[in-house]
């Protein structure tokens, strides 16, 4: 489990991290979980169809759709 409370941007090597994790875990066959992500990197994972490939938990795309762009931008600016 990987728990991204603290985490509110991500980018392509964070997203890369986290599909590394997961096939590691399937190679012992184990399941990665994400838990907590941040509207802006829920829309991340969304944009680059990773929530597809990745379980999150309690994950809902319509919280992705309504997630603010200027919220994600501002939170790209702050990080």
């Amino acid at each position: 489990m990987v728990d991204l409370q603290q985490i509110h941007a991500m980018d392509a090597a964070g997203l890369g991290l986290l599909v590394e994790l997961h096939c590691r875990a399937r190679q012992r066959a184990c399941i990665l979980t994400i838990t907590n992500p941040s509207p802006c990197v829920r829309r991340l994972m969304a944009l680059t169809h990773l929530e597809s490939v990745l379980q999150v938990a309690g994950s809902a795309t319509a919280q992705v759709a309504q997630s603010n762009d200027d919220e994600c931008q501002r939170c790209a600016m702050t990080a």
